[in-house]
C-alpha cells in the first residue's frame, strides 16, 4: 500500500504500471479543497489547480489520440475489405 501511495503521489516512478505516463508530485498540504488550508497562499492554490487542469487535459488528449488511432485502424481494415470485395467482383464479372 505504501508503494501504491508513493506511485500515486508521484514520489516513485512505476513505468511497468504507467508506461510513459509520469505522475507529477502532489503535496497534500497544498490541497485547495481542504478548508483548513484555505488561508494558504492563493498563488500556490492557483498553481496547483493549473497543474490539475493540465493533467486532465493531457489525459483527455491521450484518450482522444487512442480513440483516433483505433478508429483509423478500423477504417484501414474496412478499406482493405472493400478493395478485396471489389477485386473479387472484377474477377467474377464476365469479360
Amino acid at each position: 500500500m505504501v508503494a501504491a501511495a508513493e506511485i500515486g503521489e508521484g514520489r516513485r516512478p512505476a513505468p511497468e504500471l504507467l508506461g510513459d505516463e509520469v505522475v507529477s508530485p502532489i503535496h497534500a498540504a497544498t490541497n485547495p479543497f481542504n478548508p483548513a488550508l484555505a488561508k494558504t497562499n492563493l498563488g500556490q492554490q492557483e498553481a496547483l489547480l493549473k497543474c490539475f487542469h493540465q493533467r486532465a487535459r493531457e489525459k483527455k488528449l491521450m484518450k482522444v489520440d487512442e480513440e483516433l488511432e483505433q478508429k483509423l485502424e478500423a477504417l484501414k481494415r474496412q478499406e482493405l475489405a472493400v478493395r478485396q470485395l471489389q477485386e473479387q467482383k472484377r474477377s467474377l464479372s464476365p469479360r
